[in-house]
């Protein structure tokens, strides 16, 4: 009787699991957040196991993993490349699935730990990104960008001005209040994953140009990375107002 209440809740289960989940792992360690995407590629009812492809925008990585769901605990591990790229193999995750949401802990056996979450998105194609349209355009979102060289936070506002759903490209301000400069910004927004660079000055401040954003998507949140080519790097989160 057990085990056929378990294959029912497996099969419930496999059925809402499947599909494409985006959002955060965090460093218990360091405290850093990395931006990554998780697509469920194959599910068996039966015995549990899957298959899927971690992407992590914004190391340049895919991996491969496998693992279980059982009842509403999900595990699994990092097993092989399919990009290599700087994140780490290997990784072992232990999640709880519920509510289209995936949050639990990692674990790098050779030297970190830490948290994630992610929540299940429409699949990640440009079609997805076109139903967005509305909830991104004249958006202005707020949050703080943080070095990892110093430590030091600045407060930022960033706001889009124009949105192509057909080609995911899109323009906008990024205003870095306490260091009164505001940068035009472009970029591009491919199912959750957006990227933008500073490219101009529309009020010149004391705040650096060129930047580059590697980022996540999610929930009226946009989260992820930032690199200043010539001398810093670190991770931003902006919250939709």
């Amino acid at each position: 009787m057990l085990l056929a209440i378990l294959l029912m809740t497996n099969l419930a289960n496999g059925k809402e699991l499947n599909g494409t989940y985006s959002g955060l792992a965090k460093s218990s360690n360091s405290g850093r957040t990395w931006p990554a995407i998780l697509k469920i590629v194959s599910y068996n009812p039966n015995t549990g196991s899957l298959e899927g492809e971690l992407h992590w925008t914004s190391l340049g990585a895919i991996h491969k993993v496998v693992g279980k769901l059982v009842g509403t605990r999900l595990t699994f591990k990092e097993v092989g490349y399919i990009k290599q790229g700087s994140a780490f193999l290997d990784c072992e995750y232990d999640a709880t699935f519920s509510n289209s949401e995936i949050s639990g802990t990692w674990t790098d056996l050779k030297s970190d730990k830490g948290t994630f979450q992610f929540s299940k998105q429409g699949g990640g194609g440009v079609s997805d990104v076109g139903e967005k349209v509305d909830v991104i355009s004249n958006s202005v979102f707020t949050g703080l960008a943080k070095s990892s060289n110093s430590g030091r936070t600045w407060p930022a506002s960033l706001k889009i001005v124009s949105y192509n759903p057909n080609t995911g490209i899109l323009e906008g301000e990024l205003h870095w209040t306490s260091l009164g400069a505001i940068h035009k910004i472009v970029g591009k927004l491919i199912g959750t994953r957006l990227t933008f660079k500073e490219v101009g000055y529309i009020k010149q401040g004391s705040a650096f140009l060129d930047c580059e954003y590697d980022a996540t998507y999610s929930n009226n949140v946009i989260s992820g990375s930032w690199t200043d080519l010539k001398s810093d790097k670190g991770t931003f989160s902006f919250n939709k107002e």
